[in-house]
């Protein structure tokens, strides 16, 4: 939580027995907070769940962690994500799985579990304050082996902070 005052610490304090982290302290925004989360992972991967996005199940962090053996490399599930337009799958196919495989398409942001490892490098930048997970997910296809995890693992809004109109903006610039 950023130092918020809406009650979200009280609602995270009931909680607390069940965390092994949290704080309340204000930051620079979505992308530093997630960069506190990095600075105090110490081994394995991370994956990031916002807000309006939900596990497939309570299963889903265990059967994934049970494929994942190469802790250097960028693993990549299925997710569904949602929009007021309906809702898909991401990868939906098998030629998009070899798209992604193949460093050819990005995958969703909720369907990647990220070396804690490479996180710690690199994180986001917080320079790009709409599209840092854009930056970040570019660097992390190009830079890593990507493994592929036949598993659902979230269900994800595209209501989002990254899917305005600030953001399509921001990319343009980046990619020019």
């Amino acid at each position: 939580d950023g130092g918020s005052s809406d009650g979200t610490a009280g609602v995270i304090k009931e909680f607390g027995p069940q965390l092994h982290y949290w704080h309340s302290k204000p930051d620079r925004g979505l992308y530093d907070a997630m960069n506190t989360g990095i600075s105090i992972a110490s081994e394995g991967y991370c994956y990031f769940l916002n807000s309006g996005d939900v596990f497939d199940s309570p299963a889903t962090i265990t059967e994934c962690a049970e494929r994942m053996d190469d802790p250097d490399a960028l693993y990549v599930g299925i997710c569904t994500i949602h929009s007021r337009f309906g809702s898909w799958t991401n990868p939906g196919s098998p030629r998009h799985v070899r798209r992604i495989l193949n460093k050819q398409e990005h995958p969703h942001h909720q369907s990647l579990f990220y070396p804690v490892s490479f996180l710690k490098k690199d994180g986001f930048d917080i320079r790009y304050r709409y599209i840092a997970d854009v930056v970040l997910n570019t660097l992390a296809i190009n830079v890593l082996e990507i493994n592929y995890l036949p598993i659902m693992i979230a269900h994800s809004d595209l209501g989002g902070f990254s899917t305005g109109a600030q953001s399509w903006k921001q990319i343009r610039r980046y990619v020019s």
